[in-house]
């Protein structure tokens, strides 16, 4: 039986484990970053203890093996978890912004010519990407647009826009209304390009089959169970899904449509694209929330047996539109900067969509490098970004229409957003529900979020008017 002391270490080794994994999984750092980041505090600080500890190797063997652990004192380990906590802390100040754009005049450099610079945000995932991949397509004679990928979706993105006006971000429409909400003074727009509706939740079989045969029920597959079954199910395992996004909010949703409720559910918080190879590699988490490039990526494994897939859709009914999200204040005062943005937008997505599905035609017979855009340059982006080992022939399936609906031109997307979806009282409610996700404990009442959410829309009528 361990001793008072040994129960006391294994308790708070674990706690501390927890906290780092949690950590690196919803933030998508590598260990390297980790012994960076502790080296930085340490060396600012009286932790002597760890001004030498050894390389970013060792900390993978420390964290993950309670053998390891158990040879350092608690005294070791609440010093580690202060040490952590303040990363933590410092991660979600600054380290959204990439190391090369900080400085003391603000996140961003200002620009050394007379172009008007602006800054665009976008996000690992194969939609909300696309302006990065077409980035040699923005050089323009009157703007200088700085592009700058974001590894997670929830941290930091308030502060820019408290910062700097000249930032915009491709995201989805609840975003701009909880970072408004935030903000209701500094109001921000929305321009739709595409909706999304993607989501799906990958089951491993043999969590199921575990669970069917502890409790004597006849069956091998998640859809094969009843309802209460389900529910109880759900209950039992551990899932991944990133938090405060929209996925969290439709793994909650469909928990719910099945008669479960969510806060029984045991939620792990990790980044999107880093959670795959953490399902994937053991037992330890049965089921993970994600998009269409890993759903994708996992049903071209070699153990795609191993999994059942669960479309989210048909129990979502919504269209979680994705745009351009701009500061009012920068809009009034370079409305031309905005329209260049839009209008490359909709020129490059019009063409890449032309080729993709060209290329991808089983009739065609043209020498593939005759066309400007490949499809094996946008594979190369989507594995850089994403940590997916997608193939050539996978990438038509990613942008395939039952994960897209990319509009032809802003018009079009106008109309369906702002003249149809958000007259569909179930979607604004959606809208509401995924904002107040994405808020976290910086709750705000319903009735304050959905003022928001008109607030955009006059803002936006306004502006199609005068158009």
């Amino acid at each position: 039986m361990p001793s008072s002391d040994e129960h006391n270490v294994e308790r708070t080794s674990q706690r501390v484990r927890d906290l780092i994994n949690s950590f690196k999984g919803s933030s998508g750092i590598s260990w390297n970053d980790w012994h960076g980041y502790v080296l930085e505090i340490t060396n600012l600080e009286t932790f002597t203890e760890f001004k030498h500890f050894p390389d970013s190797g060792k900390w993978t063997k420390l964290i993950s093996s309670e053998a390891i652990g158990k040879r350092r004192n608690i005294g070791w380990w609440q010093d580690l978890e202060l040490i952590s906590k303040k990363i933590i802390q410092n991660f979600s100040e600054k380290s959204y912004l990439p190391e090369k754009s900080k400085n003391n005049n603000g996140p961003f450099k200002p620009h050394p010519n007379d172009k008007e610079q602006v800054h665009y945000i976008v996000f690992p995932c194969q939609d909300t990407m696309l302006a990065s991949f077409f980035e040699d397509s923005y050089v323009s004679n009157s703007i200088d647009v700085q592009f700058h990928h974001c590894v997670n979706w929830a941290e930091g993105l308030p502060q820019l826009f408290d910062r700097d006006t000249n930032v915009v971000i491709v995201h989805n429409f609840s975003t701009a209304i909880a970072y408004n909400s935030l903000k209701p003074k500094a109001p921000l727009l929305f321009w739709p390009f595409f909706h999304f509706k993607g989501y799906g939740l990958f089951i491993k079989k043999e969590s199921v089959k575990s669970f069917c045969a502890k409790n004597g029920i006849p069956v091998t597959s998640f859809m094969e169970l009843e309802e209460n079954e389900r529910i109880k199910f759900l209950e039992s395992i551990s899932i991944l899904v990133e938090q405060k996004t929209d996925f969290e909010w439709a793994l909650k949703t469909f928990v719910e449509k099945v008669g479960g409720i969510f806060s029984n559910v045991h939620i792990i918080n990790w980044n999107t694209n880093s959670a795959k190879a953490e399902f994937i590699k053991g037992q330890k988490y049965a089921a993970y929330c994600t998009n269409p490039i890993h759903i994708v990526d996992i049903l071209a494994s070699a153990n795609k047996d191993d999994f059942e897939l669960i479309p989210l859709q048909n129990k979502l009914n919504h269209k979680n539109f994705n745009g351009l999200i701009c500061s009012a204040e920068y809009y009034s005062q370079h409305p031309e900067v905005i329209d260049e943005l839009i209008d490359k937008w909709f020129a490059h997505t019009g063409s890449f969509l032309k080729k993709l599905r060209k290329i991808n035609n089983p009739s065609f017979s043209e020498d593939k490098s005759a066309i400007s855009f490949t499809i094996s340059n946008l594979q190369s982006f989507l594995k850089e970004h994403t940590k997916s080992d997608i193939s050539e022939d996978q990438v038509g399936k990613v942008y395939d229409e039952d994960n897209n609906h990319f509009y032809s031109d802003l018009l079009s997307a106008f109309k369906e957003f702002y003249g149809k979806a958000l007259n569909n009282s179930a979607f604004v409610q959606n809208y509401i529900e995924i904002a107040k996700i994405q808020l976290g404990s910086n709750q705000k009442s319903e009735e304050e979020v959905k003022n928001v959410l008109f607030s955009i829309k006059q803002r936006m009528d306004e502006i199609y008017n005068n158009r």
